[in-house]
């Protein structure tokens, strides 16, 4: 069973009930929108989306928090099980 949460469903505000630690590995600063990608728990290929110009900067580590209404469950074919 793996579960999967959307970009924009990360939060660097304190929005969500979770809080997880995250280092960034390249931050994509667009004007209109921040992307974050990097590293959780030792694994690479996370990403984050924030709505709105945020600094953060190459290997930082920043606290992210995310909510349980937001994760899709997928079994082991891969298929979705549950989602919110």
């Amino acid at each position: 069973m793996k579960i999967g949460i959307r970009p924009e469903h990360i939060y660097m505000d304190g929005e969500g009930e979770i809080t997880i630690k995250f280092q960034s590995e390249v931050v994509e600063r667009l004007g209109n929108s921040t992307y974050l990608f990097g590293q959780f728990a030792k694994q690479s290929g996370f990403v984050v989306h924030h709505p709105g110009d945020k600094e953060v900067v190459e290997f930082e580590e920043i606290e992210l928090t995310l909510s349980v209404n937001d994760f899709y469950v997928f079994s082991e074919d891969g298929l979705c099980i549950s989602n919110g």
